[in-house]
Order: C-alpha cells, then structure tokens, then sequence
C-alpha cells in the first residue's frame, strides 16, 4: 500500500482542525455561502448549455445539512473513497462541483482524485477561494473557463479520457 494511502486525506485533518467534526453536520453553513452561491450562479449560467442532468451530490461531513437544505439524498464518499475507485461502478456524470474543498487537499492527494473523477465524469467545476488546486493536464483534465468573482474562483475543467471510456 502506497505511503499516502495510509495517511488521513488532508481535507480530514483540515475539517478536524477546524471542528467541524464536533459541529452537527445537520446545522453547518459555509460562512463564504453568499458569495460562492453568488460566483456559483454566475459561471453556470454561463455555462448552462453543459448541464442537462439530474442534482446528485456527496459529502462526507457535511451531508445531514445539504439533505435538509435541498431535500435529496447526499452520499457520504470522501476525496479517499473517489481516489480509491467508489465512482467506477457509478454511470458517467456530465459535471462534477467540487466547492471549497480541492485546494485543502495535498498533492498527491489531488493527483489522484481528480484522476479518478476524469474517468468518470465530462466536466468538473471547482470552486475556490484561492488560485490552488492547479489541476494538470496530465491529470485528465484541460480548463476551458474561469469566472472571478467576489474573490471567488470558479473554473471549468473538461475530461480528456471520459469520451474513450465506451458506457
């Protein structure tokens, strides 16, 4: 088993750092919420012509709250469970949102999650309040977008492997 492997994901830590742990899942909101819904809305509209499917959504912490907020079911997968291959068995997704959270992990962390979710999704969407995660193409993944906005980053990532996958 590789090194990293055994080590706890870093966003794990990070929530741990913060408490959010001993926080209610339930009851938590992101305190950046107003202006990642406001940078949020702004790039999808611009890019409303990629999304056609149905809202599915996973959050290992914070998934009791997005239940009640949004009324459907939120799995429970961490960045570990998507870099191990939990998506492999799932169909092809038109867009991944990964929001507020891939510049918390590390390196090889990122390497191996966003190398996963290339294989089974056409577009990922990542939300950041800083310039981080660099997402290389080498992982799968070439950015054809960015909007800024309220110091929010919303960038648009398209697959370069998922159209080789036969499904």
């Amino acid at each position: 088993m590789l090194k990293w492997m055994r080590r706890t994901c870093a966003m794990e830590q990070a929530c741990l750092e913060e408490g959010l742990r001993s926080r209610s899942g339930a009851s938590y909101v992101n305190p950046h919420e107003p202006r990642l819904s406001e940078a949020l809305h702004i790039a999808l509209d611009q890019w409303q012509e990629h999304l056609s499917s149905p809202l599915r959504a996973a959050d290992p912490y914070t998934f009791e709250a997005f239940e009640r907020r949004v009324g459907r079911r939120c799995h429970h997968w961490s960045f570990q469970d998507v870099a191990d291959g939990v998506l492999e068995e799932e169909p092809i997704y038109d867009l991944v949102l990964c929001s507020f959270a891939l510049h918390l992990l590390e390196r090889s962390w990122l390497t191996c999650t966003v190398s996963s979710l290339a294989r089974r999704a056409r577009l990922l969407v990542v939300a950041t309040p800083h310039k981080r995660p660099l997402i290389e193409r080498k992982t799968g993944w070439e950015q054809v977008a960015e909007v800024l906005h309220a110091r929010v980053r919303v960038r648009l990532y398209r697959s370069l492997v998922v159209d080789d996958i036969a499904y």
